[in-house]
C-alpha cells in the first residue's frame, strides 16, 4: 500500500482545502505532472509526427513510447492488441459504430450503460435490445448455445425470425456502471465468443468508470473483449486523451469503414475515385488527422509517474474499496429520531461494497426527510458545493440506471420531458420519484477525511434528532362527512367530451386543475381560433391510454367509426395560435402550438367539414415564444379549478369529480363544503365560485383548488388521487395558510429551517448562507472563498 497522506501533501496540496468525491467525473492531476510536462515541452521543439524533420521524429519518438506504455499499463501484448488514441471514451464508442453502420448491425446493451453507449442504437439498422440486468444479458447468452443463427431479442424480449444473412451483432457493457459503481462480470466477452464460434458477434467493454480505480488486465486475449473504451483523465487526471483498445483478431471490422482522413492512406487521387488506405497497424487506418501529440508526451509522463507514486492499480482499488466500504456504512447508520433512514443507497442486488470484483468506490443515493419526502439532488448539490464537498448529481448520464434504480417507467421519464424537464436543470419530484441521483465517488487519492466529512455533512443538515409528533386519523367531527366516489373525468382536449379514468386509476392533482386537464384544444383553421362550438365539439371522443403513451381522437365519419392517435408526450413544433394566450393564477402565460402532421388535419377536417387540426398548450414563466401585443390580443384567464358534484344522480357532464354520500344522505345540502380531505390531499373551496351551480336537482356543485403545503412531505411530493380514496368533507372554513397558492413553492430542506418561496434562484441563495455553519471534522473550517455552484 501507500501512504496517501503523503502523497496528497506533496502532489495533490489542492485536495487538502475540499473534500474531492467526483473520481467518477474525473481523477485529480499530480502536481509533478505537470511541472515536468512543462519542463519537457520548454526543454525541445516537438514537431508534427506526420512529418520527417527532426522535431517530428522527436514527436513520433514519444507517441510511440505512450502507446507502448499505455498497452503495457492494461498488460496488453502488441502482438494481440493495438490502441487508437482519441479524444475521450465517447470517441472511442463512436469510431466503433462508425464502423459498424455500414454493416447494419444490431446492437444489445446493458442497462447500466452510459449515454454514449445507448447512443449506439440509432445507427443499428438491424434492431436494439436493452437488456434489463446481469442476469438478463447472461441469459441471452447461454441461450444463443445452440442456435446456429444467434437470433437477438426486439424491444419486447421476443425472438424475431432469422433471416438468411445475418447481420453483425455488438453486445455492448460497462465494466462499472458509471452511476452507482456496480461492476458486471469478467467472463461474459470470452463466454460470447464461445458461444457465438465463427459467427459475427462482438463485445464492446466501456472501461472508463472502471479504470479510475481498478486493473483492467488484458494479458489473457482470448477472455478480453474485442473493444474497449477508456478516457484516461479518468485514471491520471490528465491529459484529456481518450482510447480505443482493439484485439486484433476481432480488427477486420473496423477496417471495412469507407471513410478515411488525414494521415491513414498512402495515396490518394482527388480526380479520380482510388484512395490506397495503410494497412500494417490498426492506428494508422484508425487515427484520423494529427495525433494530439504534445497530450501523447504528458500521457507518457502520466504513466511514469502515477507507477511511482501508487505501484499498481490494484494497490488504488484495495484502498478505493475499503474508503467506499466505510462511506456505505456510515451512511447507512444515518437515521432520523422516528428510525427513517436518511440515505436511500441505489445499490445493485449483485454487487457488495469492500468486494472489488462485483462493486467500484461509488455511493449512488438520495436524502430522505423524516417526513418520508425525498430531498432534491440539486438541494442537496448546492449546500455541498457551498460547503467545498465536490459530488455529482443528477442523472448523471446513466439513463438506465436512473430509470431502473429510481422506478421511473418510460412513460413517465416522457411525461418530465413533455413538462419542461431539460438534463443539468431542477425539476420537481413527480408521483414521490426524484429524477436524479447523488453521486460520491472515490479513488487513489481519497482519505478516510474525505469520507468522515461527507457523513458530518448529511448528518449536520439532514438528520432530523427531533422526536416527531405522531399522526393520526381524527373520528369524524359534526363538520364532517364521508363521501365516496363515483366519478373522475378530465377533458383533455378543451371545449369536447370528458375522459372517465379506469377504477383505481392514480392521477395527480395540481394547485389548479387535475393533471392533462385543457392540455389540448381544436383549432378552426379558417379563423385561427380555438374551437369551443359545444355543438361542433361534441362529436369528437377522447380516450388515453398513459402507459402506451397515447391520445386517441375518435368519432364518426361517413357513418364509419374512425379513430387516430396522437402521441401523448409529443411537443407540437407548428405555429403558435394567437387566440389561445392565457394567463394562470400564478402569473404564468399558457400558449397553444399547432401539430404539424398531416394526417391529424385530415381526421378533423373530414369529422367537422371543414378545415380544424390539434393544439398543444405550452406554459411560459416570462417571455412568450412571440412579440404579441397585449392590446390587439387581449389575454383571457385561464378556466382554473377542480368542479365537484356531491350527487350522483343527473350527474352533470362537464364536472371532474362526482362524489355522494355514503350514508345516502346529504348534510349541510344548501352550503358548498369548505375542504375536501382526499385520500392524502387537501382540497379548500373556491370562494369565488358562484352559487348558481348549486342546484337542488343536479346536487351541490362547487370549484376546488388543492391546499398549498407547508412543508416538503411525502404528500406534497406525490399528490396522486384514486377513486378508491376516502373522501372526507368538512363545513368548518380552513384554517388560516389552507388557501390555495398558484406559485411553484421551493422549500428549504436543511433540518429546522422551513423558509419556503415561489423564487428558485433566491431559494439557493439562501440554501447556501446555511453553509457558514458547518465546520468538517478533523481540523479548522476551510477559509478562503467558497464557490456557490450548483451541480446538477
Amino acid at each position: 500500500m501507500y501512504n496517501v497522506d503523503k502523497i496528497r501533501r506533496k502532489e495533490y496540496s489542492h485536495l487538502n482545502k475540499t473534500s474531492y468525491l467526483d473520481y467518477g467525473g474525473t481523477t485529480p492531476y499530480a502536481k509533478s505532472l505537470v511541472d515536468e510536462t512543462a519542463r519537457l515541452w520548454k526543454s525541445g521543439l516537438f514537431g508534427n509526427p506526420h512529418s520527417h524533420s527532426a522535431s517530428s521524429i522527436l514527436a513520433t519518438e514519444y507517441v510511440d513510447r505512450a502507446r507502448s506504455q499505455a498497452l503495457q499499463f492494461f498488460h496488453a501484448d502488441p502482438e494481440h492488441f493495438d490502441i487508437i488514441f482519441v479524444a475521450n471514451a465517447t470517441a472511442a464508442i463512436k469510431l466503433v459504430g462508425s464502423c459498424f453502420q455500414e454493416k447494419s448491425f444490431w446492437y444489445g446493451y446493458h442497462r447500466d450503460s452510459h449515454t454514449s453507449m445507448v447512443g449506439l442504437r440509432e445507427i443499428a439498422s438491424g434492431g436494439f435490445h436493452c437488456f434489463n440486468s446481469d442476469y438478463e444479458l447472461g441469459k441471452w447468452v447461454d441461450s444463443q448455445k445452440e442456435d446456429a443463427s444467434l437470433i437477438p431479442v426486439n424491444g419486447n424480449g421476443m425472438h424475431p425470425r432469422a433471416k438468411n444473412s445475418s447481420p453483425p451483432k455488438l453486445i455492448g457493457y460497462p465494466a462499472q456502471s458509471n452511476m452507482n459503481g456496480h461492476r458486471t462480470p469478467m467472463h461474459w466477452a470470452s463466454r460470447i465468443r464461445e458461444v457465438a464460434r465463427s459467427r459475427e458477434v462482438y463485445t464492446l467493454l466501456d472501461a472508463a468508470a472502471y479504470c479510475s480505480s481498478a486493473q483492467l488486465d488484458l494479458s489473457d486475449p482470448d477472455a478480453a473483449p474485442d473493444f474497449i473504451s477508456l478516457s484516461f483523465y479518468k485514471i491520471f487526471g490528465m491529459p484529456d486523451l481518450g482510447a480505443l483498445i482493439v484485439r486484433k483478431s476481432s480488427s477486420a471490422i473496423l477496417k471495412s469503414r469507407q471513410y478515411f482522413g488525414g494521415g491513414t492512406v498512402d495515396m490518394v487521387l482527388a480526380y479520380d475515385h482510388f484512395h490506397a488506405p495503410k494497412n500494417e497497424s490498426m492506428h494508422e487506418v484508425l487515427e484520423d488527422g494529427t495525433l494530439p501529440f504534445h497530450s501523447l508526451i504528458m500521457l507518457d509522463l502520466a504513466i511514469t509517474l502515477h507507477k511511482r507514486l501508487f505501484r499498481s492499480m490494484d494497490a488504488i482499488s484495495k484502498h478505493s474499496s475499503q474508503l467506499a466500504l466505510n462511506l456505505y456504512k456510515d451512511m447507512s447508520r444515518l437515521r432520523h429520531s422516528n428510525g427513517q433512514l436518511v440515505c436511500e443507497i441505489y445499490q445493485d442486488s449483485n454487487s457488495t461494497y469492500g468486494d472489488s470484483i462485483t462493486q467500484g468506490p461509488t455511493i449512488a443515493f438520495n436524502i430522505r426527510m423524516a417526513n418520508g419526502a425525498i430531498v432534491h439532488y440539486d438541494h442537496v448539490g448546492v449546500l455541498a458545493s457551498a460547503c467545498n464537498i465536490q459530488i455529482r448529481t443528477g442523472g448523471v448520464c446513466n439513463p438506465g440506471g436512473i430509470a431502473g434504480h429510481l422506478h421511473l417507467a418510460s412513460w413517465e421519464m416522457r411525461r418530465n420531458y413533455c413538462e419542461g424537464f431539460r438534463c443539468g436543470e431542477p425539476f420537481k419530484v413527480r408521483g414521490g420519484k426524484p429524477i436524479g441521483i447523488v453521486r460520491a465517488s472515490l479513488g487513489g487519492m481519497s482519505s478516510q477525511n474525505d469520507v468522515d466529512t461527507l457523513v458530518s455533512f448529511l448528518q449536520h443538515f439532514f438528520v432530523d434528532d427531533q422526536e416527531q409528533n405522531a399522526q393520526y386519523q381524527k373520528s369524524f367531527e359534526k363538520h364532517q362527512q364521508p363521501f365516496i366516489t363515483k366519478q373522475i373525468q378530465i377533458f383533455p382536449v378543451r371545449h369536447c367530451l370528458g375522459w372517465k379514468l379506469p377504477a383505481n386509476q392514480p392521477w395527480e392533482i395540481e394547485s389548479t386543475r387535475l393533471a392533462m386537464d385543457g392540455d389540448w384544444c381544436l383549432v378552426d383553421l379558417r379563423d385561427e381560433k380555438v374551437l369551443d362550438d359545444l355543438s361542433a365539439t361534441k362529436r369528437l371522443s377522447i380516450d388515453l391510454d398513459i402507459k402506451l403513451g397515447k391520445l386517441y381522437l375518435q368519432g364518426i365519419v361517413h357513418e364509419t367509426s374512425c379513430q387516430i392517435s396522437v402521441d401523448l408526450w409529443e411537443l407540437p413544433k407548428g405555429e403558435w395560435l394567437v387566440d389561445s394566450l392565457e394567463q394562470l393564477p400564478s402569473q404564468k402565460y399558457r400558449l397553444a402550438r399547432k401539430f404539424t402532421p398531416s394526417d391529424i388535419e385530415e381526421f378533423l377536417t373530414a369529422l367537422f367539414g371543414y378545415p380544424v387540426t390539434l393544439a398543444r398548450f405550452y406554459e411560459f414563466p416570462k417571455d412568450l415564444p412571440i412579440d404579441l401585443s397585449f392590446e390587439k390580443c387581449p389575454i383571457r384567464y385561464a378556466a382554473q379549478g377542480i368542479k365537484v358534484q356531491f350527487l350522483e344522480d343527473n350527474r352533470r357532464p362537464d364536472v371532474h369529480i362526482v362524489l355522494c354520500p355514503r350514508d345516502r344522505k346529504l348534510i349541510h345540502c344548501q352550503k358548498n363544503p369548505r375542504s375536501l380531505q382526499f385520500g392524502t390531499q387537501t382540497l379548500v373551496h373556491a370562494n369565488s365560485i358562484e352559487e348558481k351551480f348549486q342546484d337542488q336537482n343536479l346536487g351541490v356543485v362547487a370549484q376546488f383548488y388543492r391546499r398549498s403545503d407547508d412543508a416538503e412531505t411525502s404528500v406534497s411530493q406525490n399528490t396522486s388521487i384514486r377513486s378508491s380514496d376516502l373522501v372526507l368533507a368538512s363545513w368548518l372554513d380552513p384554517a388560516t395558510g389552507e388557501e390555495a397558492t398558484f406559485g411553484e413553492l421551493h422549500f428549504c430542506p436543511v433540518v429546522g429551517c422551513g423558509e419556503k418561496g415561489d423564487d428558485y434562484s433566491r431559494l439557493i441563495e439562501h440554501l447556501t448562507s446555511h453553509a457558514k455553519s458547518f465546520i468538517p471534522p478533523h481540523g479548522k473550517k476551510w477559509r478562503g472563498k467558497i464557490r456557490q455552484l450548483a451541480c446538477f
